[in-house]
């Protein structure tokens, strides 16, 4: 037995049940599990952990009073015996010919980092992601085609225990990304890493009704600790590639593409959901743009603002109340049921950040408390609520929410790319989340709907 698959089960995990059943249905049954519950774990993932190890061969428990995912992980790196080990949470899952593809390439060569194709649905977005895709195609991996690896922060990979070991490489305790961090320390090496087309791991994402994911929360302290990883690992590659030239010269291309994913994935995470940042965090953000911009050439800034064209770049706001001060929508809530404060968290992981709110004062008290101290949210009296917001909201493009599902985080994105008139906008935002909601629905039916 040569793998050991390591799950790791905590406060946040919603699908064990599901992700155990992905690996009793292997076509290969030559690998371990090593179930470990954190300290979060709930008592119904206890007992699933329990009746899996109870009924199947190879399945074995780890229980602790770990809270810190990176602790959870070495910990489990100490007590597994095998030469390779693929990392698990209690969301994800594994595509039933993936161990069997994953001995097969083992027995052929003796590769140090495997990657897997990756795949994300949740919410109504499903997709094999593309980078990804391309690194376990490519054919002759380089180290400069190492250094700009987009899937650094995925759990898609099969790691050979020797080369952390080798290299002293543990997982640090971060708020976010210390998968990153440990993927590329090991990345810059002389690490032999392939592909394995046939292999691919699925991620359960959960936006809406349960808000970001814990890794994903763009919050303060993780665009601060995701700033300090990125900085490190570019640090690292620019050491890499000099060493390996002699000097950056000849290799601008790698800077270059290593500064336009970094840039990608901070206004993905980050600038998309500014609201949840400090005013400090945006001056830091500006500064990091304007210092990754340099490397780039004008044919890339082009594509970086197309790409970002409904947050108004190149421009960027420089704090909280300037974005505050110029919305793209407003919203208008004149009830205050439960079912709003769902609404409302759908609303603030839209990948859209330019809009305000209004609420009565009785609608405030049902929405995250987090929420009402942002200087988009609007709290008016229940008198004369709807004429006051209308005669407040700074942005042309006004809509009354009757209907309070969530809604899928693609619909404001995709209503502001919409060229239609400011009255036509509740129009629109009607159909769009209606046809995110039956996507959504064909998907659970099974159906390839994208």
């Amino acid at each position: 037995m040569n793998i050991t698959v390591i799950v790791t089960v905590d406060e946040y995990s919603r699908l064990l049940g599901d992700a155990l059943k992905s690996l009793c249905i292997q076509t290969d049954e030559d690998f371990g599990v090593l179930i470990v519950l954190m300290k979060g774990a709930s008592e119904a993932d206890r007992a699933t952990a329990r009746d899996y190890c109870g009924k199947y061969v190879g399945f074995d428990m780890l229980e602790t009073d770990i809270t810190d995912l990176a602790e959870a992980r070495n910990k489990a790196l100490e007590s597994i015996g095998t030469e390779y080990f693929i990392l698990l949470d209690g969301n994800s899952f594994l595509g039933s010919e993936s161990i069997e593809s994953l001995n097969n390439i083992l027995k052929d060569s003796k590769p140090d980092i495997v990657l897997m194709r990756y795949y994300t649905e949740g919410d109504g977005r499903s997709s094999y992601d593309v980078f990804a895709d391309m690194a376990v195609l490519a054919e002759g991996m380089t180290k400069y085609d190492k250094a700009v690896l987009y899937t650094m922060q995925y759990n898609n990979k099969l790691f050979r225990k020797k080369i952390p070991d080798l290299y002293g490489v543990r997982f640090e305790s971060l708020p976010c990304f210390s998968l990153a961090r440990f993927t590329m320390q090991l990345v810059f090496t002389d690490a032999k890493i392939i592909g394995a087309p046939d292999a691919a791991i699925a991620q359960s994402i959960f936006y809406v009704e349960d808000g970001f994911p814990p890794e994903m929360m763009p919050s303060s302290e993780n665009f601060r600790c995701f700033n300090d990883v990125m900085f490190r690992m570019f640090d690292t590659a620019k050491s890499v590639l000099a060493e390996d030239s002699g000097d950056l010269d000849g290799t601008e291309y790698y800077i270059a593409e290593f500064c336009h994913r970094w840039f990608d994935l901070l206004a993905s995470i980050f600038y998309r959901h500014f609201w949840f940042l400090t005013n400090e965090d945006f001056v830091a953000m500006r500064d990091t743009f304007e210092e990754l911009s340099k490397p780039l050439s004008e044919t890339r800034r082009k594509r970086i603002n197309d790409a970002y064209a409904d947050l108004r770049f190149p421009s960027i706001f420089m704090s909280r109340d300037d974005a505050a001060a110029m919305p793209a929508l407003s919203f208008i809530i004149g009830e205050s049921k439960p079912e709003v404060g769902v609404f409302v968290n759908s609303l603030f992981c839209q990948d859209f950040p330019c809009f305000e709110l209004f609420l009565t004062e009785a609608g405030a008290e049902v929405v995250n408390p987090l929420y009402r101290d942002f200087p988009n949210v609007h709290v008016l009296p229940a008198d004369d609520f709807f004429n006051r917001a209308r005669a407040e909201a700074r942005s042309k493009r006004v809509l009354v929410i009757k209907n309070f599902a969530p809604i899928s985080p693609d619909v404001l994105p995709g209503l502001m790319k919409a060229k239609i008139p400011a009255g036509l906008t509740q129009f629109e935002f009607a159909r769009r989340r209606k046809t995110e909601t039956v996507k959504k629905d064909l998907k659970k039916k099974g159906l390839g709907i994208s």
